[in-house]
């Protein structure tokens, strides 16, 4: 473990999953805004980024009770970003594990610390498919899969923390989030300027993309709004659209027709059902998962108006300039 003492001059932020897509950037921001930030990654991690930008680095996973402890000490807020995303390979129990347990293990540690606010970063996606679109926070909660379902649970562990000690709590469920740097959507947009791009159903069905900067801004908003204690945000971007107004944006940035492939449902899920327990029964990841048919046959689109009212939240990348930047950061990399 490698560390920084605290100069007990700047507020101190804690990051867990500081190595991801959104941890990266969240840090870039909390460094910007003058705080000493703290990063948990695992012992295999390069974390040269995160070095270069002066995180104060803790090596280990989320249930290393001594590691987490050091962490912190005199942290003012911690940022919860980690976890284990819905990938197949993966028995329950290590969901349960990661997402549930090693949740409340860090609320406790932060109680413990004296903490001041507890930001738990969860994800849209417990709404499951929204039947009335948009959704706001009080919609049900509708977990269709291990990822979504504890997912909720680890919100209900992180709202009922709050108020204990000093600490107070805030959960952030933010929609399909993307942006430079992300690697999870490259295949679609890879796909797009190909002109192979798979779309399951009739592309009809809504996505409510999220620029990276605009969820982390809802993050730091969230960690300092006096409203926010115990309270739950849905995070989105500008606009709804359709799976198959989305790829033609993106194609148009590609400068490519948009001609698109499109499948059946039925055979698609049924198909996904049967590659994954065969791949999973030989311990590898399938080219098909039952999400990635879920991504494109349930609706998402989300009522923001909370965020705004509560955090001054302000969606400022339109969805056209996040394509933009987006695209321009895969082929800086010659990505594209």
């Amino acid at each position: 473990m490698s560390h920084t003492e605290s100069s007990g001059r700047r507020p101190v932020a804690v990051v867990t999953g500081a190595s991801g897509f959104v941890g990266k950037r969240l840090c870039e921001k909390l460094i910007d805004a003058g705080y000493e930030v703290r990063g948990l990654v695992a012992q295999e991690t390069d974390a040269s980024f995160l070095e270069g930008l002066g995180v104060a680095l803790y090596r280990g996973r989320m249930r290393d009770a001594d590691v987490v402890a050091a962490m912190m000490v005199g942290a003012r807020v911690v940022f919860h970003l980690a976890g284990i995303v819905g990938r197949v390979g993966k028995l329950d129990a290590v969901y349960w594990d990661v997402n549930v347990t090693a949740t409340k293990e860090l609320l406790k540690a932060a109680t413990a610390a004296g903490v001041a606010r507890f930001v738990h970063c969860s994800t849209a996606d417990v709404h499951g498919d929204i039947v009335t679109p948009p959704a706001d926070e009080e919609a049900p909660l509708a977990g269709q899969d291990i990822y979504q379902v504890t997912k909720e649970h680890a919100e209900r562990a992180v709202l009922a923390s709050n108020g204990r000690g000093s600490l107070t709590t805030v959960v952030i469920r933010p929609s399909v989030v993307y942006g430079p740097r992300d690697l999870r959507r490259y295949p679609m947009f890879r796909a797009i300027a190909k002109q192979a791009y798979i779309i399951i159903g009739d592309g009809t069905t809504t996505i409510h993309p999220l620029y990276i900067d605009d969820l982390v801004d809802g993050l730091l908003l969230a960690a300092v709004s006096g409203k926010a204690a115990g309270r739950v945000y849905l995070l989105a971007g500008e606009r709804v659209v359709t799976h198959t107004g989305l790829a033609t944006m993106v194609a148009a940035e590609l400068k490519v027709p948009p001609s698109f492939i499109y499948r059946p449902a039925g055979p698609a899920r049924f198909l996904s059902m049967v590659v994954e327990k065969l791949f999973f029964l030989f311990g590898m990841e399938p080219p098909l998962f039952r999400r990635t048919i879920e991504f494109f046959t349930k609706n998402r689109a989300y009522d923001i108006r909370r965020a705004v009212t509560e955090l001054g939240f302000a969606p400022k990348v339109t969805l056209e300039e996040g394509i933009h930047r987006t695209v321009a950061w895969y082929r800086e990399r010659g990505l594209l």
